[in-house]
């Protein structure tokens, strides 16, 4: 369990920190899944690729 959470907090900052890109450049979509590990307020996304926590700015997936 502590590594599955390491591995969610790694991935969250690397989400959080844009990986290089403007967070104005990057559309975050809705990632449809039963389980939701994210902190209180976010939802899985999907982002550059990458499936992290965070609040969608596009309705449609891509």
């Amino acid at each position: 369990m502590r590594v599955h959470m390491r591995l969610i907090a790694a991935v969250a900052a690397l989400c959080l920190s844009g990986a290089g890109v403007s967070a104005k450049e990057l559309n975050y979509w809705p990632y449809a899944t039963q389980h939701n590990f994210c902190p209180p307020g976010l939802q899985p996304v999907t982002a550059g690729g990458i499936i992290c926590c965070g609040k969608p700015n596009q309705h449609i997936t891509y």
